[in-house]
């Protein structure tokens, strides 16, 4: 090894500029070849496909949620025997089209910036209302007994902690379940301007028996038939359990053959803590996350 610095300096950077040209020579030679012959192409990209986190996972071998069974449970007791075949479809076509109401609300003594998240998630969540909470007098409970006897299928709950907003519930009425989400990366700034039109619902990656319970939880925030006249898309991308929330517009240019999405807002990240066959803390917990569970990083829930 030589010991004057300066020296070490100029061959490593001479035996850096060998090896680029050598590599470059490379690619240039191999580029002609599949040029010539595109399966050398297709075989090379076959042998180095990257392996991420997702194709590692490892499912969670344990029970696989007693929500699926529960919420067919609870829509076939809704069935009528002798309900007229007519009606039952005219019914059917008013729910999608018309939705389901929800209820917006926060945790206790909020500061402003609970306010305006439940106010932006006003506007997401088509037919929804705010009630504010004040020095929380009455429990989820309670809030939710008086949301489903008004006729509200939701019940979204805004967490605060420290003047930030770091957690969020959401509740079917009138008896559940309850999903408990932790929120990061939240950027509430609004890109563009959005219409009242009824949005599309893009859910990504939901592959489990839990995963399809809570993706069950977000599709009754939204009617079934969106109004594409808004060209407005709500995406839930789940990626590692990390659900990513973004909000898009279809954008048409030219005359009308090519597409692109401008970004509304706002944006977040979720990620599932717990899971409640009841409303809040009175149900039973049907799964939870804690530190041993995210020890093994191939092991996924969603």
């Amino acid at each position: 090894m030589t010991k004057n610095k300066l020296i070490r300096s100029d061959n490593y950077n001479d035996r850096k500029h060998r090896l680029g040209k050598e590599k470059s020579l490379l690619r240039r030679e191999r580029a002609k070849l599949e040029e010539q012959d595109p399966t050398l192409r297709v075989r090379r990209q076959q042998a180095h496909v990257p392996e991420t986190v997702d194709m590692k996972r490892r499912f969670d071998p344990s029970r696989r949620s007693d929500l699926v069974g529960q919420q067919v449970q609870t829509d076939s007791n809704l069935v009528l025997k002798e309900e007229d075949e007519a009606a039952k479809a005219q019914e059917e076509v008013k729910q999608m089209t018309e939705g389901k109401r929800t209820l917006i609300t926060t945790s206790p003594n909020p500061t402003k910036i609970s306010y305006h998240f439940m106010t932006v998630l006003q506007s997401i969540f088509p037919l929804s209302d705010t009630i504010r909470r004040g020095t929380g007098k009455y429990t989820i409970p309670e809030i939710a007994k008086f949301a489903s006897n008004r006729g509200y299928s939701n019940l979204i709950v805004v967490n605060e902690d420290r003047k930030e907003v770091n957690a969020i519930s959401f509740i079917k009425l009138p008896g559940g379940p309850t999903a408990y989400f932790t929120i990061t990366s939240l950027q509430l700034r609004q890109l563009a301007t959005h219409t009242t039109h009824h949005p599309e619902l893009i859910l990504q990656n939901f592959t489990t028996a839990l995963g399809q319970s809570i993706a069950s939880i977000f599709q009754s925030l939204v009617p079934t038939v969106p109004q594409i006249q808004g060209r407005q898309t709500l995406t839930l991308h789940n990626s590692r359990d990390f659900i990513f929330f973004r909000r898009h517009r279809y954008l048409f240019a030219g005359a009308g053959d090519k597409v692109r999405l401008q970004e509304i807002g706002p944006r977040f990240t979720l990620k599932c803590r717990e899971v409640m066959s009841g409303v809040a803390r009175g149900g039973e917990l049907v799964w939870e996350s804690n530190a041993g569970l995210e020890s093994d990083r191939k092991r996924l829930f969603l």
